[in-house]
């Protein structure tokens, strides 16, 4: 996180890493908001704005002794140009090993409601919206199991402090409790069989898109003694004896048939004498009615492209291409941001907002439909591909669907899917839990915007579960320039590229020479 202090109304928070050099050792304009671990991980000052020695000399002495001076000069000089190209040899390596990978440090409202307790002013409301953040960092695979129970024992202990039901001053009567969480999308919401049908680790791990993987999830909710009747209605509606033993029965039978990490700790929410909300639901929720909008009937302008090999700039600049973009076609937000400011809305802890965040899960429910159905159709159609040292798989043109993937968050997720899919449908061999994986979603031209298509990246499930560092945000960036690809950096993570169809062919031939 870090804060601009030149004006006082300019602020960002932000927690992806790693953090520009030109923003942390900017002591004047920028204040750096970071732990100590994290800080010791930036590069030395010295390191990466090397001091310029300037010697000059002035002398009044004879013909003889100019000469033998003028050449001591000139060896002075090789010598100082030598140190430079040394220098900056050192410099380009500090800086190439500080940005090799993207990786995220903890959420941003985390540290804030740390600020908040520090100053007393801490509430239910802030304490929910770090446990979304930190929900939404882990179901995002942006932190490891082990980083997310850390700071999660330590939202604990405030959960417990602020949630006392005497307590006279929760005038907000909302009580957070502590929760252990099935694995499982949107289970209290939907029917116990889809639910179990359109989870990742669930449906990978049967491989329910074939028929013997559909048997397979019949048997597991026989052995546990809930009919298939029982199963496809809602969870809700279920009989008293089934619903309330169903946890039970998941997290016993899970370990029988080698279903890994079927729960994890997490919180839940309830609003007085009203329905309760797990953090998982309510963060899918969230993030569902974020990633409503459709870019292809959107009015909101594109950035121009303007990334060339030879012309990198920053995104700030892109930012301010944006506000140039839109201050010329006098576009109006409004409409826009409706998406946005309804996910504000349901942040507000209000018993008002209850049917938008129904809304909302509804919305993740078709979503997760959405990415199964587009999973599955890339694997019926060997869409999904080998190619030299990571995998390749690109979505159709001309699909109505296609265009539901633009909105970086639903594509994130619908790569996920697809590599542990594809992992599981090649028997769980080794070599393919060693591969990264590249998605490319064309996009139709209109208007001033040229025909293109988004890129986005995904290490090798070897990485995801043991470190949350991505290097294919720097790779994708080196094999644009080396190509002379145009290129458009539209998203704060790198690891999310644009660059026009006509470059696409000779950028993945310059990626596969890179990891080869």
């Amino acid at each position: 996180m870090y804060l601009d202090d030149n004006e006082s109304n300019n602020r960002g928070y932000f927690s992806h890493r790693p953090i520009d050099v030109y923003n942390i050792y900017n002591v004047e304009q920028v204040i750096v908001v970071v732990d100590e671990e994290e800080e010791q991980s930036f590069p030395d000052y010295a390191d990466i704005f090397p001091s310029n020695e300037n010697e000059s000399d002035v002398s009044n002495s004879s013909d003889d002794e100019r000469k033998h001076e003028n050449i001591n000069k000139l060896v002075k000089t090789l010598k100082r140009q030598k140190k430079k190209i040394r220098i900056e040899e050192i410099r380009q390596k500090v800086l190439s090993e500080y940005t090799q990978y993207s990786y995220w440090a903890n959420p941003t409202s985390l540290i804030m409601y740390n600020i908040s307790w520090m100053l007393s002013k801490e509430t239910n409301s802030l304490l929910w919206c770090a446990i979304l953040a930190l929900t939404n960092h882990y179901l995002n695979n942006n932190i490891q199991l082990e980083k997310y129970i850390l700071e999660l024992s330590k939202l604990k202990n405030h959960v417990h402090r602020l949630n006392h039901k005497t307590d006279p001053q929760n005038n907000e009567k909302v009580f957070i409790k502590v929760i252990s969480e099935l694995n499982l999308y949107m289970y209290r919401h939907w029917t116990l069989f889809d639910s179990l049908f359109y989870s990742k680790n669930i449906a990978c791990h049967f491989k329910v898109w074939t028929t013997a993987g559909r048997k397979r999830l019949n048997e597991f909710l026989a052995d546990m003694g809930i009919p298939l009747s029982q199963s496809k209605q809602k969870f809700m509606c279920m009989d008293f004896q089934y619903r309330k033993n169903a946890k039970m029965w998941i997290e016993e039978f899970a370990e029988k048939y080698r279903i890994e990490d079927i729960n994890f700790p997490s919180f839940s929410i309830s609003f007085g004498y009203n329905k309760s909300f797990g953090a998982t639901d309510y963060t899918l929720a969230l993030n569902s009615i974020l990633e409503n909008s459709n870019p292809v009937n959107s009015n909101r302008p594109h950035l121009p492209f303007q990334h060339t090999c030879d012309s990198m700039q920053t995104q700030a600049n892109n930012t301010d291409a944006l506000a140039i973009t839109n201050e010329e076609n006098n576009l109006s937000y409004s409409e826009e941001n409706l998406d946005f400011f309804s996910t504000l809305d349901c942040l507000s802890i209000n018993k008002d907002n209850f049917s938008l965040l129904c809304k909302g899960i509804e919305l993740a429910k078709s979503q997760a439909k959405l990415i199964f159905d587009e999973a599955l159709s890339v694997l019926d159609t060997h869409q999904m591909l080998t190619v030299g040292p990571f995998l390749y798989a690109s979505l159709p043109e001309h699909s109505s669907k296609t265009a539901r993937f633009m909105n970086p968050n639903i594509l994130r997720r619908l790569a996920n899917f697809l590599l542990y899919a594809y992992h599981a449908k090649n028997n769980s061999k080794k070599k393919t839990k060693n591969l990264p994986l590249a998605i490319c979603v064309p996009h139709k031209a209109h208007e001033n915007f040229p025909e293109s298509c988004t890129i986005i990246g995904l290490p090798p499930i070897s990485i995801i579960e043991t470190s949350s560092k991505n290097f294919l945000g720097k790779a994708f960036e080196q094999a644009a320039g080396n190509t002379n690809s145009t290129f458009n950096l539209t998203n704060f993570d790198p690891t999310i590229i644009m660059i026009k169809s006509k470059d696409k062919s000779k950028f993945f031939d310059a990626l596969i020479s890179m990891l080869d």
